[in-house]
């Protein structure tokens, strides 16, 4: 894209992007993989806030999938899409630069980019993972191989093909990285038990405690609002 402006003879401070889809109404992305879907949501989520001021989103409700999702269901109107086709699991963007001040404001490139999703590759369950995130945002997780042979296997695969021969954390969900909230696996109940069972040292460790304590609070609420904002 920083190609594409140097051509255009773009100055650094007037350059802005439009971004466009193909599926632009309701139906167009309902009618997607609703896995594929979701992943498309929640990927670019954070990245739309982050660029809000210098890009311009022209793709429909995307962005607030599940929420439409969410009032099918209550209506009964919902079917959840589980094609492994190509055309459910794509996605078609339209990058365009744009240069603001001029007064013609017109489209001077467009570069076009496909996004693919694979329903059987690591990120199949990516949204529904960072959906149980968002609520506890502080998991101790770990994925094993589900057998030597996968594991030997799963060597030899990109990191986009792994879901197979890696064991699901959730339920039987394939791909799943993130299981159900555990207190004995939740960080943001296990770190602060450890501060208070920490035995103390010397007679200035109550102020060392307190500091400590005072500070994870600060990150904890600060890095829960962040997860929270990007995937709201």
């Amino acid at each position: 894209m920083e190609r594409l402006f140097e051509q255009a003879g773009l100055p650094a401070d007037v350059r802005r992007l439009r971004i466009e889809s193909q599926r632009r109404a309701r139906n167009d992305w309902l009618d997607m993989n609703y896995e594929a879907a979701s992943y498309f949501s929640r990927r670019y989520r954070a990245i739309r806030a982050l660029t809000s001021h210098a890009v311009e989103w022209q793709i429909g409700d995307i962005f607030t999938l599940e929420r439409v999702v969410e009032r099918l269901r209550q209506r009964d109107r919902f079917k959840k899409n589980t094609s492994a086709a190509k055309a459910a699991n794509q996605v078609k963007f339209y990058v365009h630069p744009r240069m603001y001040d001029r007064p013609s404001d017109g489209i001077l490139l467009r570069a076009d980019g496909f996004g693919d999703f694979n329903p059987n590759g690591i990120c199949s369950e990516f949204a529904e993972d960072w959906a149980r995130i968002a609520k506890h945002p502080f998991p101790s997780e770990r994925s094993e191989p589900r057998s030597p042979s996968a594991r030997r296997a799963s060597c030899r695969q990109s990191t986009s093909q792994m879901s197979r021969p890696l064991m699901p954390v959730f339920r039987q969900d394939r791909g799943s990285l993130v299981g159900p909230h555990d207190n004995q696996r939740d960080l943001a109940v296990l770190f602060p038990r450890a501060i208070d069972d920490a035995p103390p040292r010397s007679p200035g460790c109550s102020g060392r405690h307190t500091a400590l304590t005072e500070a994870w609070e600060r990150f904890r609420a600060s890095y829960e609002n962040a997860v929270t904002e990007c995937f709201r």
